[in-house]
């Protein structure tokens, strides 16, 4: 069917956000089924409830051959990291259930087997990778679209999986396509989308020639504060980029699952450079902010 995080994924439906190329570290199945999540059982490790009166709660439990996943909009997800395969249990199969599968699901069994998982977007530089992180609504999607209308392919959005290995830390191509809003499409040159929906950022795919198919480097991280009057970039230390980090891990909940993270963005840190970036606020001058950006932590 096609591939994410460098792992082929197999599944009874159709997924239009894989990737063409074939995955070379593995397979993932996925399987749906008619269970309730009420039906499944297992020791409680995290529990969000996104602000605002819609947004969304999620669940993490642990069963002792699974990780549980449970999402208020999307359904529930039992994931065993040692098979391969994430069981499905959902209301409906549409954009957001996609979304959670491969932003959600898939980094979590990824990140039981050893990789970083990150809330984070990607796009490929010269120098390597450089990541977008920061809480929902910072605008990840909105830097790695833009950055793709400078000439730097889109890796991944929303969730990003880091493999640690000791020679690089390489990131792998994730779910294909960027959600944003007609403003920032419009400021980035795109026109209205053509997805008959209310989504407030619906999905926008991208042109092979902007869209990576291949992993890179890590070469910078970019943490994203909140937006203001103009861009501003500050290069943090190792002592100071992993705590302000730590809220943007993707992990299983629990001490054990916390420690693994943690270590792992540690090391991380330890390679690449990270900065706390301010964009600024308004849509007409992202571009030219994201150029900027660019040109100073990826020169």
């Amino acid at each position: 069917m096609g591939s994410i995080y460098g792992y082929e994924v197999r599944a009874p439906m159709s997924l239009r956000r894989l990737n063409a190329s074939t995955g070379e570290r593995g397979l993932i199945s996925v399987e749906l089924v008619t269970d309730s999540a009420l039906d499944w059982s297992g020791e409680l490790t995290a529990w969000l409830e996104w602000p605002g009166v819609d947004g969304p709660s999620f669940a993490l439990a642990r069963t002792r051959a699974a990780l549980l996943a449970w999402c208020s909009a999307t359904g529930a997800y039992e994931i065993d990291s040692r098979a391969g395969r994430i069981r499905v249990a959902s209301p409906r199969l549409d954009d957001s259930w996609e979304h959670r599968l491969g932003t959600m699901a898939i980094p979590l069994l990824l990140s039981e087997r050893g990789d970083l998982a990150l809330h984070a977007s990607a796009v490929v530089t010269s120098p390597g990778a450089v990541l977008f992180s920061g809480p929902s609504g910072r605008g990840k999607s909105a830097l790695a679209l833009l950055a793709s209308r400078h000439g730097h392919p889109v890796l991944t959005e929303d969730g990003a999986v880091v493999d640690c290995a000791p020679e690089a830390a390489v990131v792998w191509p994730g779910a294909r396509g960027v959600r944003v809003g007609d403003e920032l499409a419009a400021a980035a040159g795109l026109g209205p989308s053509r997805r008959a929906n209310d989504a407030p950022r619906p999905l926008r795919t991208l042109d092979a020639d902007v869209q990576a198919s291949e992993p890179a480097p890590v070469s910078a991280i970019c943490l994203l504060m909140r937006r203001g009057a103009r861009l501003e970039v500050g290069r943090l230390s190792p002592s100071e980029a992993v705590p302000a980090l730590v809220p943007s891990l993707i992990h299983a909940g629990g001490p054990l699952a916390l420690r693994h993270a943690f270590e792992r963005l540690v090391r991380l840190v330890e390679r690449v450079p990270v900065y706390r970036v301010t964009m600024p606020d308004r849509a007409s001058g992202a571009c030219d902010a994201t150029r900027a950006l660019l040109a100073e932590v990826a020169p």
